[in-house]
């Protein structure tokens, strides 16, 4: 039996499609055609999501390449336990860009993830948000654990000139 979505998921919808009125922005990643992910960009035009077959590395190199050019991209992992297969592009590239480059590069790019229930198996709800923030010290980490404070996290993601990675947990999803 579905369970109705909840409040929290709402507002997550929410915001996306707020970011998907910024004329540069596109969402790249799983599900984000096939699927909607998780019902989160259902309401959003396909003109503005790239599906990206499983291949995390290329995907965040897509992503910080697109910003670099102009775009405003949303790199949607469907689950944080995917983040270490891009962990070249985000640790060594993304985190570090803008010092490497001497300020001449700083590209945006929000990543996009979630931590997965506990019935979704061991590989897919793994919380690697403390890991995450020691190995790119240059990219904020917003774990959304709460909805208080979803509207104005987004609201600091899309006011800000730097990357971010906002983390969702999918226990919250259903019911209230």
């Amino acid at each position: 039996m579905f369970k109705p979505y909840s409040k929290y998921h709402k507002a997550l919808k929410i915001e996306l499609e707020k970011i998907a009125k910024i004329k540069n922005s596109i969402y790249i990643g799983q599900q984000v055609n096939s699927e909607d992910y998780y019902g989160l960009l259902k309401d959003i035009s396909l003109n503005k999501r790239q599906e990206i077959g499983v291949c995390e590395d290329l995907q965040l190199g897509l992503s910080t390449g697109l910003a670099i050019e102009g775009f405003l991209p949303i790199s949607i992992y469907q689950r944080m336990d995917f983040l270490p297969r891009a962990a070249d592009q985000l640790i060594n590239h993304l985190d570090l860009i803008k010092a490497h480059s001497r300020n001449l590069y700083n590209p945006k790019v929000i990543i996009f993830t979630t931590i997965g229930q506990k019935n979704t198996g061991m590989q897919h709800n793994k919380d690697l948000v403390q890991g995450f923030k020691f190995l790119c010290p240059n990219i904020p980490i917003y774990d959304l654990t709460q909805i208080a404070n979803i509207n104005k996290i987004f609201n600091d993601v899309i006011k800000s000139e730097n990357s971010s990675i906002i983390v969702a947990r999918q226990n919250l999803f259903y019911g209230d």
